[in-house]
């Protein structure tokens, strides 16, 4: 296929499947997955030769496939080119996740935002439902200069440890503006780029037979506090990394408890684990307010919380 770049290629994305938008970024472009739906976010890649990929799903293909008659050697060839690029892009990406993560891995900022606490920010904190003696559990923290910031405006943070439980993964910045109020939006940045996703408190799995998976680091935080085996993923869309489903894969029972206007997010994440975990009873939770804003805005009780859990909707039954 003869095209002018990466921007020609996104050009013929978008006549073959119209509504689908790609940022480009250098010699590649990202966005959903119009093929198999499986990256909901930027996990779809186009690349300037015509050639895509669905990192989280793993289709691939040409952009023109379905317009031109090829041999069978040359759909053999254009097999292996794409096998190759694909395998050439995921080498890229890994080293530069490892290169990342083994700087934080000896990053100690989150100490130095744990010291820099007052009284006030600490009473941010027990606003946000942590209990007071946890705030230095957790390794809470303030950065009044957030360096992830173009206009530097203070965060709060949260330090995420790896499956050990003690190497640092990221540290989680919740921007706020001068109000003190969380940012509408974009207020979530990594501390560094090139993590990837993390999965907060992940430690748990270890001889775990149930877990709670919510939004986000703080709430998986504050419904721990209340006895619940509570993990955070980033977000409630984009991929489930095929990793994390080896490290749940020992449970039973795990409900999917998403904020409410993220019912569907949860639905379609909860009948996907639902096909990979064949011995587990994964149910999808419908709360009635944040998971966590239960508890920190609404005074209920643990009972109150595992009675949502309770009714949660059954989208598969395990083998026992």
């Amino acid at each position: 296929m003869k095209l002018s770049g990466i921007e020609g290629a996104v050009a013929f994305a978008g006549r073959r499947w119209p509504g689908f938008a790609f940022a480009i970024t250098g010699d590649e472009a990202h966005g959903p997955c119009p093929v198999c739906g499986c990256a909901e976010e930027d996990g779809f890649i186009i690349f300037s030769d015509g050639g895509y990929w669905c990192r989280p799903g793993g289709c691939k293909g040409w952009l023109d496939e379905e317009d031109v008659q090829l041999t069978a050697e040359e759909a053999r060839l254009r097999k292996i080119e794409t096998e190759q690029r694909r395998q050439a892009h995921k080498q890229r990406e890994m080293e530069r996740r490892l290169s990342a993560l083994e700087v934080m891995a000896r990053c100690e900022d989150h100490l130095a935002y744990n010291k820099t606490l007052d009284d006030a920010d600490r009473a941010y904190w027990h606003g946000e439902g942590i209990l007071p003696e946890n705030v230095d559990a957790f390794l809470l923290g303030v950065c009044y200069n957030c360096p992830t910031d173009r206009e530097r405006r203070p965060s709060y943070t949260i330090p995420v440890y790896r499956r050990d439980g003690e190497t640092l993964w990221n540290i989680v910045h919740r921007l706020v503006g001068p109000d003190g109020d969380p940012v509408r939006t974009d207020k979530y940045r990594p501390h560094r780029a090139g993590l990837g996703k993390q999965l907060t408190r992940s430690r748990i799995l270890d001889g775990a037979k149930e877990a709670v998976l919510v939004e986000g680091a703080k709430k998986a935080l504050v419904c721990s506090q209340h006895g619940f085996p509570a993990m955070g993923l980033q977000g409630c869309s984009g991929s489930f990394p095929a990793e994390w489903v080896g490290w749940i894969g020992g449970l039973r029972r795990l409900w999917v408890a998403f904020d409410p206007d993220a019912n569907e997010h949860g639905l379609r994440l909860g009948e996907g684990l639902a096909k990979v975990l064949p011995r587990c009873e994964v149910r999808v939770c419908a709360f009635p307010v944040k998971p966590d804003d239960l508890f920190a805005r609404h005074g209920k009780s643990a009972l109150d919380f595992e009675a949502v859990l309770d009714v949660g909707r059954l989208v598969k039954a395990g083998r026992r």
